[in-house]
């Protein structure tokens, strides 16, 4: 016949170790770690985890790795794996920064595999959003940018453009800006054709 289940709870000066003590708001917790100043790590009842580290939480990986992923397909030879089945994943720093630094970075958006495949990448920022590089390259079939105020564009050399064609229209008084160029030209045309006959 097997065992019940028995509650464990071990004090000691600096340090707790527990199993079966609800806890609120969490629950049941299967098996848990405390130091004597609350911080440590819990098992719960449903597959939940939660660990607190109420300064700095630091991990050092991949000392023994021969090889890196850097300049081969990604994740070839990961140093360290988030995996989320389902569901998201977030990171918060509501008083700090959020600091990416690698050899190379990469975002890919595939989009939900099952639902849609469709993916986006969405930057935000309620101030502004800054990007610095010897160069820049965007390469789309589409390229729209819509300001609600002024659009300001700088070269210190030059601008090039190149198009299969070039509309531009001011919105003020509905005046295509092309239009009235042609206009003014086929205008100018018939003054010098008056004059000379």
């Amino acid at each position: 016949m097997p065992r019940k289940p028995q509650n464990y709870y071990k004090n000691r000066e600096r340090f707790q170790i527990l199993s079966g003590i609800t806890t609120a708001p969490h629950g049941e917790a299967m098996y848990g770690y405390l130091t004597g100043e609350n911080d440590g790590t819990i098992m719960y009842k449903g597959g939940r985890e939660v660990t607190v580290a109420q300064e700095r939480s630091l991990e050092i990986l991949g000392t023994k790795l021969s090889t890196s992923s850097t300049g081969n397909e990604t994740g070839t030879n990961p140093a360290k794996l988030i995996k989320a089945e389902n569901g998201d994943i977030i990171l918060e720093a509501p008083l700090g920064k959020i600091i990416l630094t690698a050899a190379q970075i990469e975002i890919t958006a595939t989009g939900n595999k099952v639902i849609d495949k469709t993916g986006g990448v969405f930057i935000k920022g309620n101030s502004s959003v800054s990007i610095s590089a010897p160069a820049v390259k965007v390469k789309t079939s589409k390229f729209a940018v819509n300001a609600s105020h002024t659009i300001t564009l700088i070269g210190k050399n030059y601008i090039d453009t190149i198009a299969g064609f070039h509309n531009a229209t001011t919105i003020g008084d509905g005046t295509n800006l092309c239009g009235g160029i042609f206009t003014k030209a086929t205008t100018l045309k018939n003054t010098i054709t008056s004059i000379i006959g």
